[in-house]
């Protein structure tokens, strides 16, 4: 982390000496075209995961926009920077380019161009571990979307904020809000005019994840269905990427304890990965094979594919180190070639960063190398306090299901900073709601609730609206996210 501080710390300094008004003269309507015919090249390369051309014309279009000070050219750049930034890692600095992508001042398309920057960002933040703050940048984006005016551009755009957010839904197990959103998209799906661009890639990801979303509710026939009808789409549109759909399908087989059928899915996976070269997906794609084979108790296959896993991993993350060493010279030539006062300056810079890259890396591969069995034994006592912890999850529910008299004890002493936590802000929550809480915590629905406290289903929906009422909760809030942020 410290190596990581220097260099962005080097690149802010490049980016604050050079004067703001160097490249300022009258924008003409050529100047504007060409900027956006690079930008539009540079789209395409991102589309054939073309990470380092897509980088590489993203910068031309940021230099041009501010040679002829073009600020829609600018955020624009700005945005294709930073979402190629994120596709390697580099989270830190397409943070900084979405920043300035936002901060830009220009009248075109702003509502759109700020909308994809919530969406990325929503996005680095899922990637690093913020499902929360993540969800609020999706909002963000899809508001920004609000805001534009009717027609495909912000139908399509609407349909990547509702597809977001049904994602990260997922990940924090609210499957109530993500089939909300999952819907969503699919009614305006069925609105739009289906010769839009890419509105086959928007049904292709919307059936894999309501596929997804009916596979981790159990509902395997309707999951199964799903995920048919999204490889039906790939064959109807002409698209090979099916890996991404396979997989999941073979997760959910794998799930059930079907390893022969997961082994089918996760071998179709393998073959579009080898058409299309998605190579990121390998290292998951393998991992999966491997504990299959596991289940099937076929060690020498397991072990084959557990030592590919390893290899693609390895391979991935020297190709994605070396991405991240280009990506820095290219925004340090571009950065440094905007005033010819700094050129001097940049290649002694470019030639520190590149010995700070080697110095990473090398101090990466001796961590890795020193740690890599303590890695393993901590990874193994998690898993067995997880283990444990389910344990005592299950059999909490089950006395939840029993109406048991020791529920509510047995809860507070396995949750107990949840319980600490939500008495701490309400402090006058009677047991009754309480008790009401802690099976929305178990993320029981109203009807199960009702059914096992020998209740009305009617009865436990009121309770649940005096409950908000009670805690001050907007009527837009999930009330089942809100009780388990409290954990």
């Amino acid at each position: 982390m410290r190596y990581r501080h220097i260099l962005c710390c080097f690149i802010s300094y490049i980016f604050t000496i050079i004067p703001s008004d160097a490249f300022s003269r009258d924008l003409k309507h050529s100047d504007k075209a060409v900027v956006d015919s690079i930008l539009s090249v540079s789209f395409q390369h991102f589309l054939n995961i073309n990470i380092t051309e897509n980088l590489k014309t993203a910068k031309q279009a940021l230099k041009k926009s501010q040679e002829i000070n073009y600020g829609a050219g600018k955020a624009k750049s700005y945005f294709y920077i930073a979402r190629a930034l994120s596709y390697v890692g580099e989270y830190n600095m397409s943070l900084e380019y979405l920043d300035r992508c936002e901060k830009e001042e220009y009248n075109e398309d702003k509502a759109s161009i700020n909308s994809e920057a919530h969406r990325i960002r929503g996005q680095v933040y899922m990637y690093l571990g913020l499902p929360s703050k993540s969800l609020e940048e999706f909002r963000k984006g899809l508001h920004c979307v609000n805001k534009m005016d009717e027609g495909g551009v912000k139908n399509r755009l609407k349909s990547l904020a509702y597809e977001n957010l049904s994602i990260g839904y997922i990940a924090i197990v609210s499957y109530d809000s993500a089939f909300y959103y999952l819907s969503k998209n699919r009614d305006l799906l069925h609105k739009m005019d289906s010769e839009e661009p890419y509105i086959y890639s928007n049904w292709v990801n919307l059936y894999t994840l309501f596929g997804d979303y009916y596979s981790k509710t159990n509902q395997y026939d309707s999951a199964s269905y799903y995920f048919n009808k999204s490889i039906e789409t790939t064959q109807k549109s002409g698209s090979p990427y099916t890996s991404w759909t396979y997989k999941h399908w073979g997760d959910m087989e794998l799930g059930r304890g079907n390893p022969d059928s997961a082994l089918k899915y996760y071998n179709l996976s393998l073959e579009d990965i080898k058409r299309t070269n998605l190579n990121n997906e390998l290292p998951d794609l393998y991992k999966q094979i491997f504990q299959a084979y596991t289940e099937k108790k076929m060690n020498d296959s397991a072990k084959f594919y557990q030592n590919k896993a390893i290899s693609a991993e390895n391979k991935l993350l020297l190709s994605k180190n070396q991405a991240v060493e280009k990506a820095l010279n290219l925004i340090l030539e571009e950065e440094s070639a905007t005033h010819s006062l700094f050129q001097e300056k940049a290649i002694r810079l470019i030639s520190v960063l590149s010995i700070f890259v080697i110095i990473i890396l090398a101090a990466w591969a001796k961590w890795r190398y020193t740690h890599q069995k303590e890695l393993k034994e901590e990874k193994r006592m998690v898993e067995t306090l997880e283990l444990k912890l389910n344990d005592k999850t299950q059999d909490l529910i089950e006395l939840a299901k029993l109406n048991d008299s020791s529920f509510i004890t047995n809860f507070k002493d396995i949750f107990s900073e949840f319980t600490e936590n939500i008495y701490n802000r309400y402090p006058d929550l009677i047991n009754s709601e309480f008790w009401l809480c802690s099976m929305i915590f178990l993320n029981f629905t109203s009807k199960e609730i009702a059914q096992y406290s020998f209740v009305e289903h009617r009865s436990i929906q009121i309770r649940k609206s005096r409950l908000r009422k009670k805690l001050k909760i907007d009527a837009n809030i999930d009330l089942y996210v809100y009780i388990r942020s409290f954990a």
